[in-house]
């Protein structure tokens, strides 16, 4: 069983003290999550990525 440490709030990422919590005390957003200790198959190290900016600044323009 997960401790209340290991559960977010899915809207505003606030720890909770568990999934038994009606509502977030900070938002009121009632999505809750375990935080993930472990990225599932990865590997340590780091991690690259590419961002299409003229992309990114299209969708943020809209």
């Amino acid at each position: 069983m997960p401790s209340s440490i290991d559960w977010l709030c899915g809207d505003c990422g606030t720890a909770i003290d568990g999934p038994e919590t009606r509502r977030c005390p900070s938002c009121g957003g009632i999505n809750f999550y375990p935080r993930a200790d472990e990225v599932p198959g990865g590997e340590r190290g780091t991690v690259e990525t590419t961002v299409d900016v003229e992309r990114a600044l299209d969708r943020l323009s809209r």
